[in-house]
């Protein structure tokens, strides 16, 4: 009995990747211990797939600090595809992100190589700062484009 207690607090996502109804999930993750991993702290060790995870499939409301540490490790590991799932995560849950976060998606993506979608975030963005049109412009001059 008590291995299958430990069992379920090592390895939380066969738990919850079985439980469907939103409710039942967010009680079942209440019931874990309060140093459950966290975001933040799965981003800091280099546990991006985990992070994501968590993000996903425990349904967790995600805020400023939870993005930017997935985004901060997405641009360290240039992982494209984990960084358009987050910015994907963000549209699909109404998420408003702030200039910081944008500009981060920006530097993801120059740094991905992926020009068109760095673009496409600075134009959706609804308010730009110098550090925003800064990575955009450095982005260009990455990619040989010149004034």
């Amino acid at each position: 009995m008590l291995g299958k207690i430990t069992f379920l607090f090592h390895h939380p996502k066969h738990v919850f990747s079985s439980i469907s109804n939103t409710f039942t999930r967010q009680l079942t993750l209440s019931s874990f211990p309060p140093n459950s991993p966290n975001l933040k702290h799965l981003c800091s060790n280099g546990q991006l797939k985990e992070a994501l995870l968590e993000m996903a499939v425990l349904g967790i409301e995600v805020k400023f600090e939870g993005y930017d540490s997935i985004l901060t490790e997405c641009v360290n590991q240039k992982a494209i595809r984990e960084g358009q799932r987050v910015h994907a995560h963000m549209i699909k849950t109404h998420y408003h992100p702030p200039v910081y976060l944008r500009t981060r998606l920006i530097v993801l993506y120059n740094k991905c190589e992926c020009l068109d979608d760095a673009r496409r975030v600075l134009e959706e963005m609804p308010e730009r700062n110098v550090v925003s049109w800064t990575a955009m412009i450095s982005a260009y001059s990455q990619r040989g484009y010149r004034a």
